[in-house]
């Protein structure tokens, strides 16, 4: 939930979290020096929460908090967000294992294009050629991809330097 639902934002932030009807579900990683912890409290919706989203059946705060590896504090956020997902259907532990999902997607896509091809920098402004070079973005990602190189970066450099025809043929265009 971002600050654009400024209401629904508020109503979720002033929820009792801790209550007997309240759910958790935690998980832990630890790499790059530092140990990432996200605890995830799911409620039910009640009849007071008038959200103005009439599908929602799930309201849930996540709380993220990053650590050096002997457990100094580095920084702590909260989130919140809702679910038309019932607590039957969907448990914390699947609800925060689908939050994580949904940030590899949004970091291995959107980060190669913005990072490694440098998407945001592109001056190009006319619509239907800014499309164009979309699309030869998202080939280019698939076929490196497809190529099962390790990252973005050394598949860019081997086709770089001289195995421009590899890439025709994994398109079948040779």
């Amino acid at each position: 939930m971002k600050g654009n639902q400024e209401k629904l934002l508020e109503l979720l932030e002033s929820q009792n979290y801790a209550s007997s009807v309240a759910k958790q579900a935690q998980s832990e990683d630890k790499g790059h020096g530092r140990v990432d912890t996200r605890i995830l409290t799911v409620i039910p919706k009640t009849v007071q929460m008038d959200t103005g989203f009439p599908y929602i059946q799930q309201v849930f705060k996540i709380e993220r908090i990053r650590s050096s590896l002997d457990r100094k504090l580095i920084s702590s956020e909260i989130s919140y967000g809702i679910t038309s997902a019932s607590p039957e259907n969907l448990s914390p532990q699947r609800l925060l294992e689908g939050i994580r999902g949904h940030w590899v997607i949004e970091n291995s896509d959107h980060y190669v294009k913005d990072v490694t091809f440098k998407e945001d920098a592109c001056r190009i402004r006319e619509p239907k050629s800014a499309q164009i070079m979309s699309i030869f973005r998202h080939l280019s990602i698939n076929v490196l991809r497809l190529l099962e190189f390790p990252s973005m970066a050394e598949g860019m450099r081997f086709f770089t330097f001289g195995a421009k025809s590899l890439a025709l043929r994994t398109l079948g265009i040779n």
